[in-house]
């Protein structure tokens, strides 16, 4: 009997992924994946596979933007900005490769308009996660990088197709957003916040109230801290919490 391939249920999130010794990330405006032994780069997305979008500018591979790698499938985030030269975002889409890539497809994300802010995405279980702000706002042009402010969120999620909406969960979480650096631009960060974290089947994420987890198997969720954290690291051996004086805490998960 032929064993069928083996099929993981959990997606790796990150600028770079690195898997069977190929590393994958977005460089120079392209998606590539680099040989760990012999650096060979082989180039999987680039700007030219991209249509000219009347009406507003496309930052579809952004540089330290964050990649799901599902399976043999990459997922992308990308936004659509208001203007080439301020990169401020108007609103998100996501779209999808084969670790093969040369051709892609969009996924049909239910909220996808102007005012909505699709974020922290994330794919387990066969369904793709994302958060999306209880009153949508067009902040990102007056953001200052000040972790004082709680956004509540909803967790949703759809099939691999963009169906089957169903709303997860609802909580609070920093608005702090992950910083990729100096670049051109007013809006140097990724769509995803600081204070939001997947790991396998957990959601850790913090607010005034301190650090929490949720399962999304069971729904549940615990409280792990009373910390006031502005970022977290997940770990393999636990949580690397930075507080609001800069000092780091570990905690187990």
């Amino acid at each position: 009997m032929k064993v069928k391939a083996n099929k993981s249920f959990v997606g790796e999130i990150g600028s770079e992924i690195v898997r069977d010794g190929w590393k994958y990330t977005t460089k120079d405006d392209k998606l590539v994946k680099i040989n760990q032994q012999t650096n060979e780069e082989i180039v999987l997305l680039s700007s030219n596979n991209f249509d000219r979008v009347d009406g507003h500018f496309e930052e579809r591979l952004g540089r330290d933007f964050p990649i799901i790698l599902y399976n043999n499938d990459l997922y992308i985030p990308y936004q659509r900005v208001i203007g080439m030269m301020t990169e401020i975002p108007s609103s998100f889409g996501l779209m999808k490769t084969t670790i093969e890539g040369g051709k892609f497809e969009e996924i049909n994300l239910p909220f996808m308009s102007y005012n909505i802010r699709e974020r922290n995405m994330y794919v387990w279980n066969d369904r793709i996660y994302y958060t999306v702000e209880k009153e949508p706002r067009g902040f990102e042009h007056t953001y200052k990088d000040v972790p004082n402010v709680d956004d509540p969120l909803f967790l949703y999620s759809i099939n691999l197709s963009g169906g089957d909406l169903k709303l997860e969960s609802k909580f609070s979480a920093r608005f702090i957003f992950e910083d990729i650096g100096g670049k051109i631009g007013t809006f140097p960060y990724t769509q995803n916040h600081k204070s939001v974290e997947y790991e396998h089947s957990t959601i850790y994420y913090f607010n005034k109230k301190g650090v929490f987890k949720y399962s999304l198997l069971d729904k549940k969720t615990a409280q792990l801290s009373s910390i006031q954290a502005k970022d977290i690291i997940v770990t393999d051996k636990g949580l690397e919490i930075i507080d609001v004086r800069d000092k780091k805490h570990i905690l187990k998960k």
